[in-house]
């Protein structure tokens, strides 16, 4: 079969066509022309939302990050208040009243030690006290007291 020239076929095929080209990219049409696709202001709320969103989760993230230094911190106060006081209460040449002294091993943390009278005869309470220096002293001190038996020798140096 042989095909007509352009200009001998009828312009009412053509309009058609068109027609229907263009029904079929509109898409659907129900009470007028929808379009697929979200608007501005549907994008505008999702950035919110999700902004929103990220803001509380870097909020949770840093109050964890902060809970875990407090944790780590307050551990590390308890193991050397409790080897300090057992190094006062075990060796005999040692005074239980210190203020501000740096450990040894790490001058990081400093401790102070004091003995008060209790109620009890013949003992005494010793309070041994460990905190970061440099650091908010709330975060990282830990203190800890036991009574023990002293002489008035070790008591008042």
């Amino acid at each position: 079969m042989k095909r007509k020239p352009r200009s001998a076929r009828p312009m009412t095929s053509r309009a058609n066509s068109n027609s229907r080209r263009s029904k079929l990219r509109a898409g659907p049409t129900s009470r007028g022309s929808q379009r697929s696709g979200l608007t501005l202001l549907e994008i505008l709320l999702a950035s919110a939302i999700l902004a929103a969103a990220l803001a509380a989760l870097s909020q949770q993230n840093s109050n964890g990050v902060r809970a875990a230094l407090r944790s780590q911190l307050e551990t590390e106060a308890a193991v050397l208040c409790q080897s300090q006081l057992n190094r006062l209460v075990l060796n005999p040449n040692t005074s239980f009243n210190v203020r501000d002294q740096a450990f040894d091993h790490d001058p990081r943390w400093r401790w102070s030690s004091m003995v008060k009278p209790s109620s009890f005869p013949g003992l005494s309470l010793v309070t041994v006290t460990v905190y970061q220096d440099g650091v908010n002293q709330n975060m990282a001190t830990f203190s800890l007291s036991r009574l023990v038996s002293i002489d008035q020798q070790r008591s008042n140096p």
